[in-house]
């Protein structure tokens, strides 16, 4: 009998494992597995979409200080801003 690497095993097992679980939810109903079970639903939903949310809101800061929050640029700003202000002081 040949033996499996880790990688193989954990392909074979994935399958089964989500079958098993799957039907285990359904016996119990999703309301006690999402209270009882929580971390399954931090571990395998949260956590990723956190980790996806994090790195597409740096990507979107850092392409937005580059194009328009310039500190370069701030001078100009507070003119604007100081003209604004004094016409509606007038």
């Amino acid at each position: 009998m040949q033996l499996l690497d880790s990688n193989t095993e954990i392909l074979y097992l994935l399958p089964t494992t989500v079958i098993l679980l799957a039907s285990w939810v359904k016996f119990r109903g999703l309301e006690y597995v999402i209270i009882n079970y929580r971390w399954i639903f931090v571990c395998l939903f949260l956590l990723p979409i956190s980790v996806v949310y994090d790195s597409l809101y740096y990507i979107r800061t850092k392409i937005f200080f580059m194009l328009n929050a310039a500190p370069g640029k701030h001078d100009e700003r507070v003119k604007k801003v100081q003209q604004q202000v004094s016409g509606y002081v007038r």
